[in-house]
């Protein structure tokens, strides 16, 4: 029996950027935007902010009536550990190779810029 090539993706990358990429699944057309970690930082950083709930490309989630979710204590607790849990990753990860962090780069005035 010979092997065929199957092309039966069901979604397709359109677009890529630093804070993740944007699919298409091929039997509906629906776009979706998947986030990678930094792009899901992001978006916690701003909802923390804002003290409501964003889809994951910017806009404002809102409920039935129209009006804004708003964030409830308990997300507002997952989305602040979840962002000290990747500041403490990167944190160990920069002591581990010997790398400068940002805060003692910061006050040596050496910019990475």
């Amino acid at each position: 029996m010979a092997k065929t090539n199957k092309t039966n993706a069901k979604a397709k990358v359109v677009a890529k950027d630093k804070k993740g990429v944007t699919i298409v699944d091929t039997q509906t057309g629906v776009q979706k935007k998947l986030l990678n970690p930094g792009g899901k930082r992001l978006k916690y950083k701003a909802e923390l902010r804002d003290g409501k709930h964003y889809t994951n490309d910017g806009r404002t989630k809102v409920d039935k009536k129209g009006k804004a979710k708003r964030l409830t204590d308990v997300q507002r607790a997952y989305r602040s550990g979840y962002i000290q849990a990747s500041i403490d990753g990167a944190k160990a990860y920069k002591k581990k190779d010997g790398q400068p962090s940002i805060t003692s780069r910061a006050q040596s005035g050496n910019q990475p810029f």
